[in-house]
């Protein structure tokens, strides 16, 4: 039996020739049979597993090439819906594309040659992405094929798969030429699939549509109200809660369009008040979910202020919040011994099997910030076992040796230097605590997570939507850098999200009355920086004492991790971006943006102790 190459790709080469002489056609007839039944059909994500299985025979047989083809197409099938997502042209996919380089001249030479319209979309879409040769024929193909395929896809069973072959054809078609053919098209058939739609009273297909719509700036504004309205009182009739909350945004965002804010202010607050019904009738369940309600009505009340509420709809919703605090008893946070091997697996198992939601509640709340107490005790117990240790300054140094910060030496008779030694001792051990956290924690969940789910961005839309700590016009920066972090690709995580933390904090400060900018000597207002804001003691009112330490130690404290300052100045490197350190940033973000529900859960908990 022949060994089982070591990666997708192994240097065998491939030429346009072998790729023409290869039957596609028996692997994707199989590729059927063996699709998942809520989402049969001929679809790159069904192909995948039809392309793995090929090349795993093929390397049984000895046919080297048919495995190398096997193994490349099943890569290329695997990127589809990172394709379709955005994210894929922010240049922080090459690891993904880098494998296809060897075979670009093969690819290219046959793109127009599959008589699959999947194959041909995803080859054209991923040469169009790698600007390679004419792309933009490569990109009027991807969008052609990708149409014809959403075509194809058009019925009850398969609307989320069509509309996403639609926006990433509108993608392509909108970076290629908003003037040109292509684009046109694109909208031509949004709007007649949207008239189909609508005559069959399938309104509830036609979110995903209305949305491309108003994110190109596209479609008739009467028209699509009308639609979105119905959509809206669709899902709310049958008491689909967060779909009709998804709805109401969307005729928001219409009337915003048609600049007609008394209906714009009606549609969100009709949006803010689905929270409250799905937290009831998530507490109606059979078993009650209490964590769930909690973070929905803590959404609730954060959507109703925004939308202009009234105060008895927030106090009673806020009510209701309490209640459900009150009664939960099923909540304790993960608690572990130190044996990392034992970390790992009650991380792994904490998450596994668990719906995709809960499993990052699960991460949010399976850590929590070093207590500044215990660091405090530590760094004494370390001086005192060590003093000589201690009575040496001590200069840290970055990759290239040039001193960055120094702690100084413990002089007995001067209690400031006695301070400055301990906080810095204490910036030291939290790097451990944190960097155990991120290896035994939250790296075992994430890769379980990513093991039982295909994750999507849409896991994450609840928790940054109406969240205190997330501005409404920082949704979108939120929902990616949390969802790269999701997916384990840390470095985009990183760039995304920690140059944010800077505002969500003054954001925060702002919503309580606090004056977060200064009027310097020529009557210039500037805002304070993250270095003042977590200096002031509203801030550590409102984050405690444990939480505001450690986001010191990590974005601005010298002694500590310092990742915010070192990725402003460009100083942070390809491997710190993707550090330990790295991944307890993004958990620590996924945290904060949980705190609705896990403050108030532990508050629960500490009563009952």
């Amino acid at each position: 039996m022949s060994t089982v190459p070591t990666s997708v790709f192994d240097a065998t080469p491939i030429s346009a020739n072998d790729l023409r002489e290869f039957d596609f056609e028996v692997v994707l007839s199989r590729s059927e049979d063996i699709s998942v039944v809520e989402r049969p059909g001929r679809r790159c994500d069904n192909y995948q597993k039809g392309f793995r299985m090929a090349a795993d025979s093929a390397v049984e047989s000895g046919k080297i090439i048919d495995a190398a083809i096997c193994y490349l197409f099943n890569h290329l099938c695997s990127l589809c819906y990172g394709l379709n997502d955005h994210f894929i042209e922010d240049n922080t996919t090459t690891l993904l594309l880098n494998p296809i380089e060897p075979y670009k001249d093969a690819l290219h030479s046959v793109a127009t040659e599959f008589e699959d319209q999947e194959l041909q979309a995803i080859v054209a879409d991923v040469l169009w992405v790698m600007r390679y040769k004419p792309y933009h024929k490569m990109g009027m193909l991807a969008i052609d094929a990708y149409l014809k395929s959403a075509r194809l896809l058009e019925d009850s069973t398969n609307w989320y798969d069509c509309t996403k072959r639609i926006e990433r054809a509108l993608q392509i078609a909108a970076r290629l030429d908003r003037n040109g053919k292509h684009f046109s098209d694109a909208i031509d058939y949004i709007e007649d699939l949207l008239d189909r739609l609508n005559a069959s009273q399938a309104y509830q297909e036609s979110g995903h549509l209305l949305r491309l719509l108003l994110d190109f700036g596209e479609g008739d504004t009467s028209k699509c109200i009308s639609i979105a309205k119905r959509l809206a009182e669709s899902f709310q009739d049958s008491k689909d809660w967060e779909s009709a909350r998804t709805g109401w945004q969307i005729l928001a965002r219409w009337h915003k369009r048609d600049k007609n804010k008394l209906e714009e202010q009606f549609s969100n607050l009709q949006a803010a008040k689905t929270y409250e019904h799905e937290a009831i009738a998530v507490m109606s369940l059979a078993e009650p979910k209490y964590i769930k309600a909690i973070h929905i009505l803590s959404c609730g009340v954060e959507a109703l202020r925004r939308a202009g509420a009234s105060k008895e709809e927030i106090d009673r919703v806020h009510a209701l919040l309490l209640k459900y605090q009150r009664e939960n008893d099923n909540y304790s946070e993960f608690r572990f011994e130190i044996d990392v091997r034992e970390l790992v697996e009650n991380s792994r198992h904490a998450v596994k099997d668990m719906p995709l939601q809960e499993s990052i509640l699960i991460i949010a709340a399976s850590f929590q910030s070093p207590s500044v107490q215990h660091l405090e005790e530590l760094a004494e117990e370390l001086q005192e076992r060590n003093p000589l240790q201690f009575m040496i300054t001590k200069r840290m140094t970055d990759e290239r040796g040039r001193v960055v910060g120094k702690r100084p030496g413990k002089d007995l008779n001067n209690t400031d230097e006695i301070d400055i030694t301990t906080r810095a001792t204490m910036y030291e051990e939290a790097i451990r605590f944190q960097e155990l956290n991120a290896f035994g924690v939250i790296l075992p969940a994430l890769r379980q997570i990513n093991l039982d789910h295909r994750v999507v961005p849409s896991a994450l839309q609840q928790i940054v939507t109406n969240n205190p700590f997330v501005p409404k016009d920082r949704e979108e920066i939120f929902l990616r850098g949390l969802y790269f972090g999701l997916c384990l690709d840390f470095m985009p995580a990183m760039h995304l999200l920690v140059p944010q933390v800077e505002n969500s904090v003054r954001h925060v400060l702002e919503r309580s009355g606090v004056v977060v900018s200064s009027l310097n000597s020529q009557e210039i207002q500037e805002v304070l920086g993250l270095d003042n804001l977590l200096r002031m003691p509203e801030t550590k009112e409102i984050l405690g004492d444990d939480l505001l330490f450690d986001l010191k130690g990590l974005f601005i404290e010298r002694f500590g991790s310092n990742l915010r300052n070192r990725l402003a100045h460009g100083l942070l490197s390809d491997a710190e971006s993707i550090s330990l350190r790295s991944v307890y940033i993004w958990a620590i973000l996924l945290r904060i943006c949980c705190i609705p529900v896990l403050q108030s859960l532990r508050k629960r908990q500490e009563t009952d102790n």
